[in-house]
């Protein structure tokens, strides 16, 4: 099967205090339209001794109603919060973690190779709320996400995973 090429995705984050909700969803270019609603949960996985993030990379495995996307992220450059980075993205079935879909030989290779020593390290489950709003002959995508992160530290209890909620815009 034909798989897509690198992309190259660039997003800004940024938090949103639970009381600047109702702002948001106020806000005229987005409360012209409904937004897209979607259930999301991600598995962040890495090796014992974290050697993606000491890269800056991430390996994701997306649950979307009953798609399942691989994702992998490069290193991102991020100057002034705007972040920058090469992105593969594809389905697989069920909750398998492959890396074919990534067209750079070499990081295929690399990525195949640790897939043995990878491990889930952390866990997001949220809603996003989308909208695409046109400006001239530009197109953004906004996205709202609120829910939560579940992480078990390497000394801790699994059924007493660290919880931090998310509450951010990305653009």
């Amino acid at each position: 099967p034909r798989h897509p090429a690198m992309a190259t995705e660039t997003e800004l984050k940024l938090a949103l205090v639970p009381a600047g909700i109702p702002a948001l969803l106020a806000h005229p270019l987005l409360s012209a339209a409904p937004p897209q609603r979607t259930r999301l949960a991600n598995t962040y996985f890495d090796t014992a001794d974290l050697a993606l993030l000491a890269r800056r990379f991430a390996i994701r495995l997306r649950k979307a109603g009953r798609r399942r996307l691989v994702t992998i992220k490069g290193e991102a450059k991020s100057p002034g919060g705007l972040s920058r980075r090469a992105e593969w993205e594809a389905e697989v079935p069920g909750d398998v973690l492959r890396f074919d879909h990534v067209d750079a030989p070499e990081l295929r290779a690399e990525l195949t190779a640790l897939l043995p020593s990878l491990r889930p390290v952390f866990s997001t489950d949220f809603l996003r709320l989308t909208w695409q709003v046109r400006r001239g002959v530009s197109t953004i995508e906004v996205a709202f996400d609120r829910g939560r992160i579940l992480a078990v530290p390497e000394d801790g209890d699994p059924a007493h995973p660290l919880r931090e909620a998310i509450c951010e815009v990305e653009l």
